[in-house]
């Protein structure tokens, strides 16, 4: 499993409550958001337009701002009502989201420098050395492999979740206010037959761009199991779900239909999705910060022996741009378009509670 380093940023971390103007009465509403700003002029600029007063609860300041407010939204999954802003009384917020944050906060400043670390070995080439593990590596690996068969759980389990969800559209344009069809609309493009008809390489050259990465974006920890071995049974289920949805997958006909209305069955199935992300979150943050420990004790080397491989190398390619393709040969690339498609992009299940 590649964890990819979670994004680095300070800022501001705030719980923000809506009080009614009229009667001074705060509301059951709260925001759970972020700032590289003060606070204070994210209050202001909340204030344009909202027939109530906004005030900030909480305010604590994060290494890792991004991070942190991602683990909030999914541990507080089940209170919220959409996007940022959650269903919670000011005493909730003081004895359960104020000392999440606290702690996270705390955690942040600690590992901030492996972090670091992490972000900055991605950028850079290995030198192609190997570590003999020794026992401070393999007490580490024996701790990552333990969480990381605790994240695949919660990951399928999560997964499972979803499926069950998504399963009960059926015919229909999603459920209202819970799971909608994403749509994008696209034109067929042939790209090969389009480069093909250009006369010359250098015509087709000032169609893409030199791109220049790092590779690969994450290191490879030895010894993780497939879900098959770790839970035979959760894999089974998880499969055997997988391919029914996937049988009955919603498409282009499932838009002339009406959105299927909630029901408790719905609600029951929505709930234990919302439920299943913040073991989930729990998990993968527990991950991040071995994986970043591990990292930190291979450096720019390549290998620990036997616990983690990170060759990272140059990897340089070309890329074909279609709005470069479109801009210098509008007449070629015209005649290579089709005819405009719309397309189900994904299936998304909305994060909040919409509903009584």
């Amino acid at each position: 499993m590649a964890l990819k380093c979670p994004t680095i940023d300070e800022g501001e971390i705030y719980c923000i409550r809506e009080v009614d103007f009229i009667s001074k009465n705060p509301t059951e509403y709260v925001k759970l958001g972020k700032t590289t700003r003060k606070t204070a002029q994210r209050l202001k600029e909340h204030q344009t337009g909202n027939p109530r007063q906004e005030t900030a609860e909480y305010v604590l300041y994060t290494d890792m701002m991004s991070s942190l407010e991602k683990y909030l939204h999914y541990s507080f999954a089940n209170d919220c009502v959409n996007s940022e802003w959650f269903v919670m009384d000011t005493p909730k917020v003081m004895a359960d989201v104020k000392p999440l944050i606290q702690s996270l906060a705390a955690e942040h400043t600690l590992v901030r420098p492996i972090f670091d670390e992490w972000k900055a070995q991605s950028k850079t080439v290995s030198n192609g050395k190997t570590l003999s593990a020794n026992s401070a590596h393999k007490a580490l690996h024996a701790t990552y492999l333990q969480q990381y068969e605790r994240h695949k759980k919660a990951e399928g389990e999560m997964i499972i979740a979803g499926l069950e969800l998504k399963s009960m559209i059926g015919t229909n344009d999603g459920i209202e206010n819970m799971v909608y069809l994403v749509t994008t609309e696209s034109i067929p493009f042939d790209s090969k037959a389009f480069l093909a008809s250009l006369a010359t390489k250098t015509d087709r050259d000032k169609c893409h761009k030199t791109e220049t990465k790092i590779l690969p974006e994450a290191p490879k920890i030895a010894g993780e199991d497939p879900l098959s071995k770790i839970d035979p049974a959760l894999d089974t289920r998880l499969k055997a779900l997988d391919k029914a949805y996937k049988a009955n997958k919603p498409d282009s006909s499932n838009l002339a239909q009406p959105s299927l209305p909630v029901t408790t069955a719905l609600i029951n199935l929505h709930g234990v999705y919302l439920t299943s992300k913040k073991e989930f979150k729990e998990t993968e943050w527990a991950l991040q910060k071995t994986t970043a420990e591990l990292v930190s004790m291979l450096k720019d080397n390549k290998e620990i022996q036997g616990i983690v491989v990170w060759e990272r190398k140059q990897d340089t390619k070309q890329k074909f741009e279609k709005e470069w393709a479109k801009k210098f040969f509008p007449t070629e690339y015209k005649a290579h378009e089709g005819t405009p498609v719309t397309k189900i992009h994904r299936v998304t299940i909305d994060d909040g509670k919409k509903y009584p």
